[in-house]
Parts: C-alpha cells; sequence; structure tokens
C-alpha cells in the first residue's frame, strides 16, 4: 500500500452516478430517456445541478454549449497571439504604461467573463424546473454506494472528454521530450537556491492577480496582507527575491486568484477541461486564468510568463514525472485531484486560521480520545517511548512522512546534471520478462564495486518503483553496501503489462512465481554485465512482504535465485480477511452526514497532503540519540518481559519529536481507503482492457470514453474483484469451478507455515495495532517463527516505517549478512 492522495451543499447531488438526490427523492422527469448502468440508473441530460458557493447563486448547466467553448477557445488564442507576434518594443511600450494594451486586456477579459455568463445561461433552468422533475420520481431510496465520487460536481462535467485526454497526451510528450530537455539545461546552469529566488520573485511580482481576487471576493484582509507583503519584499527582501515577509512577520502569501473569486459569486464549474500546457481546468477557471494574466505585470513583459514556467516546471519536475509514470490513468486522478485543490482554495481551507478554526469545531464534536495499545504477552512486542498511539489508522498516515534521508538535500533541482540525492542516483531500467510483452521496468541503484550483494525491494498492493516508501527502504540497503534493484507491485498495472502471465493478478501463488521470474530476469542482464553477487536478500513490505515469503518457499523447494535473507515488513497473513477490513474502511465515509462527505474528505486531503510535505524527520525515542555510537538498532528494544519487568505503553519521558497527527479516526480511514480505491480501478481498467471477454460491466472501456465505466467500476469492493474476476479466471485456466475457499487457503501465510517455521534466514517486522490483522493471526505468526518474528507496539498498517528503531533494526539485518559474506569472502582469498 502506498499513501499518495479535491463544496458544501444542503442537498446531497450525486453527480458521480448521474442522479441527482434532494433530500433523498430522485429528481428525473418520467419522460426523459435513460442510459443503463449496472446497478443505479442514470441521470437524463437535462438536468441542472446547483452549484451554491459562496454568498451567489448561480445555476450552469453541466454541459456548457459548444459555441461558448469554441468562442472561449478562439478568444484565448488570439489573447496569447497577440503577445507571441508583438515585437520586444511594442511589449516594452505596453509595460511603460500603454493605456491600448491595457484596453485590450480588458476587453479580452471582459468577453471572457461574457462568454463564461453566456455559456450557463444559454441553457439555464430554475429551481421550479427541477423541483418539477421531482414530481415524476417517486419515493425510490438513492442506491448504496461504496464508494463517493462528487468529482462531477466540484471540478466540472466531463462532457468533452475526448479532447481532454488528448490534450493531456499532448502535455505528457511535451513535458518529457520539449519541457525536461530545457528544464535539465536550466537546473544544470543555476543552483537551487537562485531557482528558488526567482520563484520568489516572479510570485512577488504576480501580486496584483492575488491582490484584486482578494478585493473581489470582499476578502479585504487577505487583500491588504499580500500588498503589504508586496512593498515589504521588494523593498527589505530585494525585489522580491527574498521572503522576509514571511520569516520575519509570518505574513503568508494569499493564494488568491480569479477562479475563485467567480466560484464565490456563484458561477459554476462548467465542464472540465484539460488545456496544452495549462493542463486539467474547468471552464470558470479557465477564463480566471485570462484574467490572471490580464492582471499579473509579467504579461506585458517580453518572456515574463514564459520565463515563469520555465523555473517553475524546473523546480516541480520529480512530482509531475511520478505522477505521469506511476499512474496508469493520470487524466482521472488529476481531476480527481483538481476537485479537491479547488474546493479547498475555494473555501480557503489552504489557510491556517481557517483550518484551525475547522479543526477546534471538528474535535470538539467527535471528542473522541484514542486509548493506549494493550500489550499482549504472546507477541512481546517492543514498546516505543514517548510515542503515543492515536490508533492503527491513523499511525498508518505515518507511512508517508517516511524520510529519504539526504533526499531534496542536493544544492541542485531534481533535473540538474549534478544533483547528487538518493532519488537521481537511481536509473530505470527494463528488461524482457515474457516473451511478446514488453520489457518489464525496475529501478536500481549501483555500488561502485561490481561484487556488491544485491537487495530486491518488492512493494505494497499497487505501488511503483517510484514510491516514496520504498525508495527510503531502498536507500537504508544502499547505505549498507547492497547493490539494490525496486521493482513494481505484482497488482501494478505496469508489472501487469509487461511481466504478468496472469490476466487477473491477486493470487499470490501465482504473482509470487511471475516476481521470481522478473528477478531470475534482471539478475541474468545484470551478470551479464559484469556484475557478481555473493549473496541476495530480499525484502518487501505490506502485500510486496507477503510475495517475499512466497519467494521463500518456492526457493526452498527449488532453488533458482539462491536467495541468502529475506526480510518481510507488516506482511498481512490472510490476503482475503484483510481486504474484508479494506472493504469495511470503504463505508468509513457513510458516518458522515451526505453533505459534508465532499467537504470533510477535501479537508482530510488538505491535511495530509500538508503535513507529508513537511514533516520527513522520522521518530526518534527520547534516550535514542544518533551519532553517539551506541548500537541504535538494539539499544532500548526490550521486549514486553525482559529482565523481569514488564514495559507499558508510552513509558519513557516524552519528545518534542512526537507530534500527533491533526486527523479523526474516520479522516484516517477513508483516506487509506481511498489510496486503495485509486489502485482497484486501475487494475480493473487493465484488466478489462487487456481481456475484453473479463469485462462484467454494462459499460465498456474506450480510450476517450471512460466516464460511465469508472462510474461501475468505482463500486467494486475488493471482495467484488476476487468474486466476479478472480473466481472465474482462475476456473478457465484450470478447466474447473475453483470456490473461493481454495482460494483464500492459498491466499494466506498459513499454507507455507512449515517454511516459516524452519528457516532460520527469515524474519518479519511487525506492528500490533495493523489493522489488516487481527488478534489470532499475530499470534499465529509469532507462535510460528519465534524470536525471527518482531512486533512494535504502535504504527499500524507500514506507519511504523517512520520508527528510527525499525528503520534501524531493518538496516541490522542487511549489514548482519553482508559482514557474514564480506567474513565468508576474505577467509576464501586467504
Amino acid at each position: 500500500m502506498t499513501i499518495s492522495l479535491k463544496g458544501t451543499s444542503k442537498n446531497w447531488h450525486m453527480a458521480r452516478d448521474r442522479r441527482l438526490w434532494r433530500d433523498g427523492k430522485e429528481q428525473t422527469p418520467g419522460a426523459a430517456p435513460q442510459r443503463a448502468v449496472t446497478g443505479f440508473a442514470t441521470k437524463p441530460e437535462s438536468i441542472r445541478i446547483c452549484r451554491p458557493l459562496g454568498c451567489g447563486s448561480f445555476w450552469l448547466k453541466e454541459e456548457c454549449s459548444s459555441v461558448g467553448v469554441s468562442l472561449w477557445i478562439r478568444l484565448c488564442q488570439k489573447f496569447f497571439l497577440s503577445f507571441q507576434k508583438s515585437s520586444a518594443t511594442r511589449q516594452m511600450r505596453i509595460f511603460r504604461g500603454s493605456l491600448k494594451g491595457y484596453s485590450c486586456a480588458f476587453f479580452i477579459c471582459m468577453m471572457s467573463l461574457l462568454v463564461l455568463f453566456s455559456s450557463g445561461c444559454s441553457t439555464a433552468g430554475n429551481k421550479a424546473d427541477v423541483n418539477a422533475a421531482a414530481g415524476n420520481a417517486g419515493d425510490m431510496p438513492p442506491p448504496e454506494l461504496n464508494t463517493p465520487d462528487l468529482t462531477d460536481e466540484y471540478g466540472g462535467r466531463d462532457s468533452l472528454e475526448p479532447f481532454n485526454r488528448s490534450m493531456l497526451v499532448f502535455n505528457k510528450y511535451a513535458w518529457r521530450y520539449f519541457v525536461q530537455p530545457i528544464a535539465i539545461f536550466w537546473g544544470s546552469l543555476i543552483p537551487k537556491h537562485g531557482i528558488e529566488c526567482f520563484n520568489r520573485f516572479t510570485e512577488n511580482v504576480a501580486f496584483p492577480k492575488r491582490t484584486f481576487s482578494s478585493l473581489f471576493q470582499a476578502k479585504f484582509k487577505y487583500a491588504g496582507l499580500d500588498f503589504s507583503r508586496f512593498l515589504i519584499n521588494i523593498t527589505l527582501g530585494i525585489a522580491g527575491f527574498y521572503d522576509p515577509a514571511l520569516k520575519w512577520f509570518d505574513m503568508e502569501k494569499q493564494d488568491e486568484d480569479f477562479g475563485q473569486a467567480f466560484a464565490v459569486w456563484g458561477i459554476g464549474d462548467g465542464p472540465s477541461l484539460h488545456l496544452p500546457l495549462m493542463g486539467q481546468t474547468n471552464l470558470r477557471d479557465g477564463v480566471g486564468t485570462i484574467f490572471d494574466y490580464a492582471f499579473d505585470p509579467k504579461t506585458y513583459i517580453y518572456g515574463g510568463q514564459g520565463f515563469t514556467i520555465l523555473n517553475e516546471s524546473t523546480y516541480k519536475y520529480r512530482e509531475m514525472d511520478v505522477f505521469m509514470r506511476a499512474n496508469k490513468d493520470p487524466y482521472e486522478l488529476a481531476k480527481r485531484f483538481y476537485a479537491f485543490e479547488r474546493y479547498i482554495k475555494i473555501n480557503d481551507y489552504d489557510r491556517k486560521e481557517r483550518m484551525n478554526e475547522y479543526m477546534q469545531a471538528l474535535f470538539e464534536q467527535d471528542n473522541k480520545q484514542f486509548p493506549s495499545p494493550e500489550t499482549d504477552p504472546v507477541l512481546q512486542q517492543i514498546v516505543i517511548r514517548g510515542f503515543k498511539s492515536q490508533g492503527g489508522h491513523i499511525d498508518t498516515l505515518r507511512l508517508g512522512m517516511v524520510d529519504i534521508g539526504d533526499d531534496h538535500g542536493s544544492w541542485w533541482v531534481d533535473t540538474s546534471l549534478w544533483n547528487t540525492d538518493f532519488y537521481n542516483k537511481g536509473y530505470i531500467r527494463s528488461v524482457e520478462v515474457i516473451k511478446g510483452k514488453s520489457d518489464m521496468p525496475y529501478k536500481i541503484w549501483y555500488q561502485k564495486n561490481e561484487d556488491a550483494p544485491l537487495a530486491i525491494v518488492l512493494p505494497g498492493f499497487g505501488a511503483h518503483y517510484t514510491s516514496v516508501d520504498g525508495t527510503a527502504i531502498s536507500k537504508i540497503l544502499f547505505d549498507k553496501g547492497y547493490t539494490v534493484v525496486f521493482f513494481a507491485s505484482a497488482m501494478n498495472w505496469e508489472f501487469m503489462d509487461s511481466a504478468s502471465s496472469a490476466a487477473v493478478p491477486g493470487y499470490p501463488p501465482i504473482d509470487a512465481s511471475d516476481i521470481r521470474e522478473a528477478i531470475a530476469a534482471v539478475v541474468k542482464k545484470l551478470e551479464g554485465k559484469g556484475l557478481r553477487f555473493p549473496a541476495k536478500i530480499i525484502t518487501g513490505y505490506s502485500l510486496g512482504g507477503m510475495h517475499a515469503l512466497y519467494i521463500g518457499a518456492m526457493e526452498k523447494k527449488e532453488p533458482r535465485l539462491k536467495i541468502d535473507r529475506i526480510v518481510a515488513l507488516n506482511p498481512p497473513v490472510s490476503l482475503l480477511n484483510a481486504i474484508t477490513v479494506i472493504d469495511e474502511l470503504g463505508h468509513a465515509w457513510k458516518k458522515w452526514p451526505q453533505d459534508k462527505v465532499f467537504e470533510r474528505t477535501a479537508v482530510a486531503a488538505a491535511k495530509y497532503i500538508s503535513i507529508a510535505e513537511n514533516v520527513t524527520t522520522p521518530y526518534v525515542e527520547p534516550e535514542e540519540q544518533p551519532g553517539n555510537g551506541e548500537d541504535l538498532a538494539m539499544k532500548n528494544d526490550k521486549p514486553n518481559g525482559a529482565n523481569g519487568k514488564t514495559a507499558k505503553p508510552g513509558e519513557g519521558k516524552e519528545t518534542s519529536g512526537f507530534k500527533p497527527l491533526p486527523f479523526t479516526d474516520t479522516e484516517a480511514q477513508v483516506l487509506i481507503s481511498y489510496n486503495f480505491m485509486i489502485t482497484l480501478d486501475e487494475l480493473i481498467m487493465e484488466i478489462v482492457k487487456k481481456t475484453p471477454s473479463l469485462n462484467c460491466f454494462t459499460n465498456t472501456w474506450t480510450w476517450g470514453d471512460r466516464t460511465y465505466f469508472y462510474r461501475e467500476s468505482n463500486q467494486f469492493s475488493f471482495m467484488d474483484y476476487y468474486k466476479k474476476f478472480m473466481v472465474k479466471y482462475l476456473s478457465e485456466k484450470e478447466n474447473r469451478q475453483v470456490p473461493m475457499e481454495e482460494i483464500e487457503r492459498n491466499a494466506s501465510l498459513v499454507s507455507i507455515g512449515a517454511f516459516l517455521k524452519d528457516d532460520p534466514n527469515v524474519f518479519v517486522i511487525h506492528s500490533s495495532n495493523d489493522f489488516l490483522q487481527d488478534k489470532s493471526e499475530r499470534q499465529w505468526l509469532k507462535n510460528t517463527m519465534g524470536a525471527r518474528c518482531i512486533f512494535y507496539n504502535v504504527g499500524g498498517h507500514l506507519g511504523d516505517l517512520s520508527l528510527v528503531s525499525l528503520q534501524n533494526r531493518f538496516a541490522a539485518l542487511a549489514e548482519e549478512l553482508k559482514k557474514k559474506t564480506d567474513a565468508a569472502k576474505d577467509s576464501s582469498q586467504k
């Protein structure tokens, strides 16, 4: 699993089902045409949706008229081409105060705003129309939903999906083959500090768009703060290259734009748009961008906006590159995240004071205290002092705060040829695993010596080889002298495309066998280049840990890879029991009022992103001080009952190193579930795309129209996946009816219990409050493996990776193997 991760209304608008619900009643004209979708009826195209944002109320039909869209695009083209064709002299005249240039820009803005209003008004209705439609709807209750998704309502209807997807493809290749070479040159020429200064300068110059946007929203305080920031930074900050307003006066940038102003006025989103270079937006915010440019002084300086885009792209290149590489359908995710982002900004949840007020009211309402984790004498877990567990779900969110060590520590940005961050030291390589399929990509970090031992890292459910958590584990192994290879998960779309023998992944015996073949192909390729591996270690986390253990059992029967050690971090004992728990998490959103679901989800995501970007220091116990020369892996790691004393949860003096996370348990459950469901969507899409005969949905997958397909697949639970995909696939493969009981039995570590009990080179590191395991499963694992199974008392599912104690213990297991290998090599040379 990889944690990765977009207003309010009194009425529950289920736009994602193409059905409008108000007060629990379906708003559907009786005679309107319907389009069948499995599990629920559809909303006719004539229904309008009201989006009462801010103080205004503006009714805008979901589908904007094509004439209005065309006119808007032509105006955009004329607006930007006029600046492109202008000479540098003309641009300078405009900058010096030519009223003619400003008047043209003002005219374009007014025309764009007119198009925005007319596009909505051309098909606008009123509340009477909708209420009249309700009379024919009957009193049928709303459908039971597994996953709410109000992206359409708050991000804009995707009526231009083919065009938008084409623009994403254009942006993807433009980014990789046009922007990347320029960004590499610029990032290698200017150190990171210089690029940061340029970014601050361009932001400071652009203050008018933020100030006027705040004024148009009647946010006079924010307008005053932003103008004050400009004055302070333009003087004390050396023309804005530095930000003393923030450092000295704690005055943050007021991130306002005209799209937010239009939303507060009550203008609806309009259709979703994905535009060249601009990326994801919608009609309202797209028109708002024209106003942003018009009020930005850089627009009137020749090359000003181009320089700004180049500088920002250089600084944010890795984030965009990883997003494009790691996701099968980045367009769908971009659309969802954009809806979250805009909601957060429009409602000012990106501001500290607004968020603090919200959080105070929220916790007063929930008023939930998290009990200390109970000790289990059977597990003999290691107690982490000073760490107050907030429950298994909230502890799990710490996974996104795992530190890579020297990440972003270089003086150069990621695109620079001189960057020395660990992430950028790795190389993306590929190898043919299955003849006839595309080569399987993987990431590798080479040691300088050719006879270094090899470490294989297997990630959790659906994770990619660019994930932060897997990279952090890879760095630990690399620092101990290993050449490290990082794979994508067997349940990742990229592995399915290149190395999976199964049309439906998720059955550990088959998946582990496929991973084993992939490892063999990589080892063969590396050895063909002259590398020699005196020792090999496989480590996996979450589902990857389960796969590592299955590979070990296969190697025990038929040695091929010659694996010397296996370390599994937080592996589930029973895969089907784990997915049952995940399915239960998928209903956590139902604990919230229906009209608050999107708000609570968006706010939770905003908090998570903010914390993950700022908190990167792993938790150190009060007694542990790195650098004192002591063995941190073993110090204070005494299980309950050691030396005749019983350790108590939370025992020891608290340290400022521990910071509780500002989440409720329900928020944590929703975030975790949402992360799992994104990967499940990708899996289902890839299965149906590659094997259409397995499609059990009413709608089919097509390149330019996936909206209806996603609306069905989003309602699939993990148990649905196994019952409707896995059972069918295995039954056809084996030419017999394979029962779920057999799948459940073979997808459990109990099936390889003898191997786990007898092999002394297999280790498991776990947490005793991992919500994907129950008490009996933990006890079985401990009784089976004994001292080779280590439990920590906190961390949830993989959140324990943020503990220095666990990182050091894991590093010690790798270091021990390397020392044995080095000693054996020295003795053979003598």
